[in-house]
């Protein structure tokens, strides 16, 4: 077993949805990104590719990639788990941290928890979310944007 970490931080935008862990939050703005600006799947994503070995999310999906324009980003957590199986390889966990003055994310911590599992392809024992505040510091205390810190677990299958 080996464990990678990922993170991600996106500011907020106008004209675009709240994407987090593969759900619509409502909210007034979503993220500015060239893809969805999912941070908790964008950093779910580099954890994974570093516990893998295989480099970050912006070297595989770069976002000069107009293929990769406004795309979910579920389709890169899939494109991921099908290098990993190559490998030999199993996602066994995940762990996250989203670091938000706002929205406030409590009421959505068990959806965004299910949805993880459906996406990831694995148990939603295995996946925590854990929401926090930046307590009023910072880019993210003055409410403009979200952080997301990722953990994962990768298996490896030994011949």
């Amino acid at each position: 077993m080996i464990t990678g970490i990922g993170y991600d931080s996106h500011k907020f935008s106008s004209g675009s949805r709240l994407r987090l862990g593969g759900i619509e939050i409502p909210y007034k703005e979503g993220l500015a990104s060239h893809s969805d600006g999912d941070v908790v799947l964008h950093a779910i994503a580099d954890a994974v590719l570093s516990a893998s070995f295989m480099g970050g999310i912006g070297e595989m999906f770069s976002p000069s990639m107009l293929e990769y324009k406004d795309v979910k980003s579920s389709f890169f957590i899939r494109e991921i788990l099908k290098r990993l199986k190559e490998r030999q390889a199993n996602l066994s966990f995940v762990q996250v941290i989203i670091i938000a003055e706002r929205p406030k994310l409590k009421d959505f911590i068990v959806p965004m928890m299910r949805s993880l599992s459906t996406i990831l392809e694995i148990s939603e024992r295995f996946v925590n979310i854990q929401v926090k505040s930046n307590e009023g510091m910072g880019f993210i205390g003055r409410g403009e944007g979200i952080v997301c810190i990722a953990q994962a677990g990768v298996e490896y299958v030994t011949p």
